[in-house]
């Protein structure tokens, strides 16, 4: 009488087989998922002390300074479009030039600007020196310095003529030199004899003396810009 049946794995071939696919399937998958954890990686960029990676976004925690010994360029990037391009979050600076001698940043082409600056609200070019000029404009055949719009000078102002004098005198905002040149015009005018003669420039007092050609009759308002 058949009370059931039981069935027994022998051992053999067809077992081995099975056994060596299994551990084959296994040790692919095991390549597999480390194959993607490394491009992931490589995507996602290595951290400091890793090598750039070209073509793809870059990123470290702390500053990447290349130096260079010899009497050449510190890092050359050439491109169909924009060379090198700078961008800050919040208020940072996007590209910064130094030098300790020579030009912190220095920008040539041979059609359009050589350096070009824009900006929706803060100057789009800005240039500070301690004691040698903030912005030098040269040009050889063509015009150094050309303003589109209003200008601005620090070294412009004021000055208030009061009425019955001949002359006064006014205090800039500018230190004043032996080589001064002080530039005046009334915008109103003093008095029908009275009107702007001469200016004197006094260094050691640091103001400059505004003369009349005779004493001014009405209250008046004069303009001046200092020139180094």
């Amino acid at each position: 009488m058949d009370h059931g049946s039981t069935t027994t794995e022998v051992d053999g071939p067809d077992a081995t087989t099975r056994s060596r696919r299994r551990l084959l399937g296994g040790t692919l998958a095991g390549i597999g998922a480390w194959v993607a954890g490394s491009l992931l990686a490589r995507d996602a960029d290595a951290a400091n002390g890793q090598p750039v990676v070209l073509g793809r976004g870059n990123a470290a925690t702390r500053a990447t300074i290349i130096n260079s010994t010899g009497a050449v360029d510190g890092l050359i990037v050439q491109s169909s479009r924009g060379g090198i391009s700078g961008v800050a979050r919040a208020a940072g600076v996007g590209v910064r030039g130094r030098s300790l001698n020579g030009i912190g940043v220095s920008g040539s082409s041979g059609l359009r600007a050589g350096v070009a600056g824009l900006s929706e609200a803060g100057p789009g070019v800005h240039g500070s020196s301690v004691q040698g000029a903030g912005v030098l404009a040269q040009s050889r055949e063509g015009i150094a310095l050309e303003v589109q719009g209003q200008a601005v000078f620090s070294s412009s102002g004021l000055a208030a003529i009061p009425a019955r004098v001949t002359s006064i005198a006014v205090s800039p905002s500018v230190p004043l030199t032996t080589t001064s040149k002080v530039l005046c015009t009334v915008i109103d005018s003093p008095g029908p004899s009275s009107w702007l003669h001469y200016v004197e420039v006094q260094p050691a007092a640091g103001t400059f003396t505004v003369v009349l050609s005779g004493a001014s009759t009405r209250a008046a308002r004069l303009a001046w810009l200092v020139l180094m």
